[in-house]
C-alpha cells in the first residue's frame, strides 16, 4: 500500500526469495532465509503470488487453489499423470482441504 515506487514490490520479492537485500537480514521465525532458493523459502509458508489474474483462466477456482498446493504433495510427477493409488488419495485430501 503506497504510491508507484514506494517497494512495494521490492519488499515482497526480497521476503519470497526472488531478490537478495544488499544489507541486513531477512528472517522467518528463527531462521534466516539467506541463501535460500524461493521454492525452500516457499515450503516454509511464504511464496509470493503474481498479479496476473488470468493466467489460469481456463480452469476452476477449486482447480486454481490445487494448484497453489502442489508444494504439499507427496506423489511424484509420473503417479500423479498416471492418477492412481495414492495420487488419487493425496488428491481427493488436498481437494477436500481446499473446499
Amino acid at each position: 500500500i503506497g504510491p508507484n515506487g514506494a517497494g512495494k514490490s521490492s519488499l515482497m520479492n526480497c521476503l519470497s526469495g526472488f531478490y537478495r537485500p544488499k544489507a541486513g537480514e531477512i528472517r522467518l521465525g528463527e531462521h534466516s532465509i539467506r541463501g535460500m532458493g524461493t521454492h525452500e523459502v516457499a515450503a516454509r509458508g511464504l511464496a509470493r503470488t503474481f498479479q496476473g489474474t488470468h493466467i489460469f483462466s481456463g480452469m476452476t477456482v477449486i482447480e486454481n487453489l490445487m494448484v497453489g498446493r502442489h508444494l504439499h504433495m507427496r506423489t511424484n510427477l509420473i503417479q500423479s499423470f498416471c492418477h492412481f493409488g495414492p495420487a488419487v488419495r493425496e488428491e481427493v485430501a488436498h481437494r477436500e482441504a481446499v473446499e
